[in-house]
């Protein structure tokens, strides 16, 4: 078999999706022997004196065959899941039925991870997810990551008489746990309700850690007092013309 080519090894492991929270970083890195280069003398072998047999059994050759990434199809028994907790086991077993006691190929284990991120989206977890991490495929079976986003950060401008700590509480009630956006709504446009507040201009953004998101919320008070002069004349004439 040979040897697959960098977008081959690229596919099998999470490529940076149109949310923008998770993302994962592959370093290819090359190992050059001592003594291959120009002008360099070569080693000596520490096992030159050993027997043969010795020599070949103190180190044990290093096999790769089994890494998901050196292998363009594997024969996929079961697929287990790692992390997830807003979808169960059955739920998650559904989509990767059709995956499972069969050869499949990196296209069709993407198709799976693109299908679970899916299903978080479509439910309102905008920045959770899937990837499928690199591993020793023994037996048959595939661990697939689940990364469920949170929010770890929310940022507030623009407030004046409210303290920060008073509208980030009202933000972040109900969005302890995993981050879903419909809940999120929900509190932005009840803090819009609060009589002190005219206005909430909220963004989300990506946090700095794989999975996180932080809130930028830009805050327009309404005024909380109001003062006036008011003047009339509406005393009868013979009274006085001024009040």
């Amino acid at each position: 078999m040979h040897s697959p080519s960098i977008n081959q090894v690229k596919s099998w492991v999470f490529n940076t999706t149109a949310i923008h929270i998770l993302h994962l970083t592959i370093a290819l890195v090359t190992l050059i022997p001592v003594g291959s280069l120009a002008g360099d003398k070569p080693t000596t072998d520490q096992h030159s004196d050993l027997p043969t047999e010795q020599r070949s059994s103190s180190l044990p050759p290093v096999s790769k065959q089994n890494k998901l990434s050196n292998q363009l199809q594997v024969y996929v028994r079961k697929i287990v899941f790692n992390g997830n907790s807003v979808f169960d086991y059955q739920q998650l077993a559904r989509l990767a039925a059709p995956y499972q006691n069969r050869t499949i190929s990196s296209q069709e284990l993407q198709d799976l991870r693109v299908a679970i991120t899916q299903l978080y989206i479509d439910n309102g977890y905008i920045n959770s997810g899937a990837i499928v991490p690199d591993q020793d495929v023994k037996d048959g079976v595939i661990t697939i990551k689940i990364i469920e986003g949170r929010l770890d950060e929310i940022q507030v401008s623009g407030n004046g008489w409210l303290q920060q700590s008073y509208i980030e509480d009202r933000l972040r009630l109900g969005s302890e746990g995993v981050l879903n956006i419909e809940t999120l709504r929900n509190r932005i446009q009840l803090l819009q309700q609060d009589r002190l507040v005219d206005r909430v201009d909220a963004q989300l953004v990506p946090g700095l850690n794989k999975g996180y998101s932080k809130l930028r919320a830009s805050i327009q008070e309404s005024k909380p007092y109001e003062f006036g002069i008011s003047y009339n004349n509406w005393r009868a004439p013979s009274i006085g013309g001024q009040q």
